[in-house]
């Protein structure tokens, strides 16, 4: 609330009307949703909310829904089920444009809460509503400004390193990285590999970096990002990054790894712009 508003208390301020949620759900991209669960785990991860199914009102309402969740038992499970949630703690009073002569109240900060079923409780995972056009603005950005995401390339066909490592061959370290405290031991500062395709062309042979030889696909990196962005837990990071043949989970220390390497390397970038 502004200065005025707060000490003098003589503006009168009405309230902004509340959006439902198919009013405020953002554009779902072709190949990107950020606005669903979280949780690996859970029936609605990945899932956009239902709006048809999920809203039974007027004249027979509970018998409709009935019948649906007979036909489809998914959706008796909750699946596409959010509601959106507000923060008191978030409200706003805007004097700005429309409102600068007649002040509006509103919450700031809208999420969304997942109700599918798990055992006899709601998931009750909560996000923020994100813009999915945002988020794609800013990978293409990441990826196509010195490479943050999509990593050493080869110069003389442009393989990328990270999507097909098994291309590359070890040829040797590139610089050192002095011994340090707690008994840290020096280690290579990057390694050199050469595209078994382009062996003794110009640009096969180029130095990879130790942040990103630790990083074995681009896809994982943005994986990563993503899931960051709507604040995934360590442990749903981990069942993200599972191996898809045995189901294995990433561990913790591979994950931080990923987590340290794309922190710093967005820093990185965001401070040259």
């Amino acid at each position: 609330m502004n200065k005025r508003n707060r000490t003098k208390g003589c503006v009168a301020v009405k309230s902004v009307r509340k959006l439902s949620l198919p009013q405020i759900y953002p554009e779902i991209r072709d190949t990107l949703n950020l606005n669903c669960c979280g949780d690996p785990d859970c029936g609605n991860y990945g899932v956009a909310p239902d709006f048809i199914h999920q809203s039974f009102v007027g004249r027979n309402a509970e018998e409709r829904k009935q019948k649906a969740f007979e036909a489809n038992p998914s959706l008796g499970r909750g699946r596409g089920k959010y509601t959106i949630t507000g923060d008191k703690d978030a409200q706003v009073v805007s004097t700005a444009l429309e409102y600068s002569k007649d002040p509006r109240q509103c919450e700031d900060g809208k999420s969304l809460v997942c109700h599918h079923q798990q055992a006899n409780h709601d998931c009750n995972v909560s996000f923020s509503v994100l813009s999915n056009k945002h988020f794609e603005e800013e990978i293409d950005r990441l990826i196509t400004q010195n490479g943050i995401l999509e990593g050493p390339v080869c110069g003389h066909c442009g393989a990328r390193y990270l999507e097909q490592p098994g291309d590359f061959v070890f040829n040797g370290t590139h610089g050192k990285i002095p011994a340090g405290k707690n008994g840290r031991k020096a280690k290579p500062a990057g390694f050199r590999v050469v595209h078994k395709p382009c062996k003794g062309k110009a640009g096969a042979r180029f130095t990879v970096s130790l942040d990103h030889q630790q990083q074995e696909k681009m896809h994982d990196n943005v994986r990563l990002l993503r899931a960051l962005v709507n604040g995934a837990s360590i442990t749903a990071l981990r069942k993200l990054l599972a191996d898809p043949d045995t189901g294995k989970k990433c561990g913790v220390e591979r994950v931080y790894n990923r987590i340290f390497w794309l922190e710093k390397h967005y820093w990185l970038l965001s401070g040259q712009n």
